[in-house]
């Protein structure tokens, strides 16, 4: 891999500068940014701050080993009104040996503490808690959980944690999985998105959660056994309530904290069927908002990146990434 961390620049019609490279290994998040500081991650587990918005890096890994000797592989950045930074990580199983998923850091990253576990409730799973997204919403914190509940909520700024996802269903076909792939704020509303129900939401704090799907129609589940599916793999959110959400490859809005949706970029985010290339099919893949600009990458092999106005209703492609496709993969998997 040839690409460890990239960022759009405002040169090249908005092209691709590559600012971090350290042995061919790749980026695998980036976030809690403030003014001019960003923190981004490396697939062995490595942390790098950049306080030019991300032209230069430096590496910042004091204290990231864990109580098991092991550098988890970093996930999700947020930034708490302290200043403090908390970096999640992904696969952690205390009975196998695997250490906290979680850092947290009060000296923006100069050194990094272990958030012990267990935490205060035991997860269902016993391959552990997987992070998949970190976010501060009404004074709290939660993360997304790919392997146990769900979601997770500190009201202690990161030091302990417990389940905000007992309601929230679990994986098909199994009971001891709930797989939820980011959790975002949207006004009022707390968000969460899984692979077969779609989004889901809740208005006090994690403790109920109502499938929040109007306007979403899903896809035909089995042509024989009948019923649909809502395939979510992404779902951010605005402080104003407005939010995007993926299903089913494509996006959708909602100016209500989810309560509602509406697609937009249809027509637009698609690319041909791998197998069948005459067919075009939507392809959104996961979306992020920086600033007054919407953000998307496709599904496609070698992702395809496009920009879009702050509610959506106009988009622009962005040149691909050059050279090796899982490199462009990651980036894209990074948003």
């Amino acid at each position: 891999m040839a690409l460890s961390i990239a960022i759009a620049t405002q040169v090249a019609a908005q092209g691709w500068q590559r600012v971090v490279q350290l042995n061919d290994v790749a980026g695998s998040a980036i976030g809690a940014g403030s003014g001019d500081t960003l923190y981004a991650a490396l697939v062995p587990g490595q942390v790098f701050r950049s306080t030019d918005n991300g032209l230069t890096w430096t590496a910042i890994n004091n204290g990231l080993v864990d109580n098991s000797g092991r550098m988890l592989l970093p996930k999700a950045f947020v930034l708490t009104p302290t200043g403090r930074v908390l970096r999640g990580g992904d696969n952690a199983s205390w009975n196998n040996r695997v250490g906290s998923p979680l850092f947290f850091s009060d000296n923006q990253g100069d050194s990094w503490t272990e958030v012990p576990l267990p935490f205060g409730s035991t997860p269902r799973n016993p391959a552990g808690i997987g992070i998949s997204d970190l976010v501060l919403h009404q004074g709290a914190l939660y993360f997304s959980d790919l392997l146990s509940e769900g979601v997770w909520k500190s009201t202690d700024n990161g030091l302990t944690w417990n389940v905000a996802g007992a309601q929230l269903p679990t994986a098909r076909f199994v009971t001891n999985t709930k797989v939820y792939y980011a959790v975002a704020s949207a006004g009022e509303a707390l968000l969460t998105i899984q692979p077969y129900r779609g989004v889901f939401r809740s208005t006090d704090g994690g403790t109920n959660w109502t499938e929040s799907i109007n306007g979403i129609p899903g896809v035909v589940d089995s042509p024989i056994v009948g019923g649909r599916t809502w395939n979510g793999t992404d779902v951010t959110g605005l402080p104003d309530g407005t939010a995007f959400a993926v299903s089913d490859g494509r996006l959708y809005r909602s100016r209500n904290g989810g309560a509602s949706w509406t697609e937009v970029g249809s027509g637009i985010l698609q690319s041909p069927n791998p197998f069948v290339p005459s067919v075009v099919q939507p392809s959104a893949r996961k979306v992020e908002v920086l600033g007054d600009r919407v953000f998307v990458t496709t599904t496609d092999t070698n992702p395809r990146f496009f920009e879009g106005t702050a509610l959506g209703d106009s988009w622009t492609e962005l040149p691909r990434i050059e050279g090796n496709n899982t490199t462009a993969s990651i980036l894209a998997q990074s948003f």
